[in-house]
């Protein structure tokens, strides 16, 4: 293949991502096969943050069933992890639509802020909670993770200590995992509800999960 036909082929794709998904981020894909990817590439992030963060040593990290995404080897102990990506299409196309009429109003709206980021985490555990307790499933944990513009690391992290109680019987423990910030020395990861890794870990040793 040429390097024209090459550039050619990377264009349109580049431009069938943004077009069906709003934006250009880490989490673009269009096929399942390249959602797996991605979502292998998260995982992997997430055990490198949660390393550092919880000091903990892991192991190895496998794929799972779907559901489960992914089975986290943390010091010695088996746990779950599912996986959910939080994108706003909805936002992102309107703005699109408005872009030629109003440029500043349509990046206006896709400024986030914590009424619309709360909102949108709610609904999503929300949706992962209603669907795995109609098949009588629970998992470990659920990883939310973003690869979303104008969601800024300092945003998270406020807007995280917000959030309050969350439904989550389905779920041990959820985290949020979002963009990397240049120089910073890991991605940003934070747990939003129940308990920790570390807990989860020390509790299954014990014998009380």
């Amino acid at each position: 293949m040429s390097d024209d036909r090459h550039w050619a082929e990377f264009c349109k794709r580049f431009a069938d991502v943004a077009g069906r998904r709003g934006h250009i981020s880490m989490t673009a894909r269009l096929t399942q096969t390249e959602k797996a990817a991605v979502e292998w590439i998260f995982a992997e992030i997430f055990c490198e943050a949660l390393a550092a963060m919880e000091a903990l040593t892991i192991k190895s990290l496998d794929a799972g069933p779907d559901p489960p995404d992914f089975f986290v080897n943390c010091e010695g102990e088996a746990l779950s992890v599912e996986l959910v990506e939080l994108i706003d299409l909805k936002t992102f196309r309107n703005a699109q639509d408005l872009s030629a009429k109003d440029p500043a109003k349509a990046w206006l709206d896709q400024q986030w802020s914590e009424e619309r980021y709360v909102a949108a985490i709610r609904k999503l555990v929300n949706q992962k909670g209603d669907r795995y307790r109609s098949q009588r499933q629970s998992f470990d944990v659920l990883l939310i993770y973003t690869d979303e513009p104008w969601l800024a690391p300092n945003d998270l992290d406020l807007w995280n200590r917000n959030i309050g109680e969350l439904p989550i019987a389905q779920f041990k423990g959820v985290y949020v995992m979002g963009s990397y910030v240049p120089g910073a020395a890991r991605y940003p990861l934070h747990r939003i509800a129940g308990s920790s890794v570390k807990e989860l870990v020390a509790a299954r040793r014990a014998g009380k999960l």
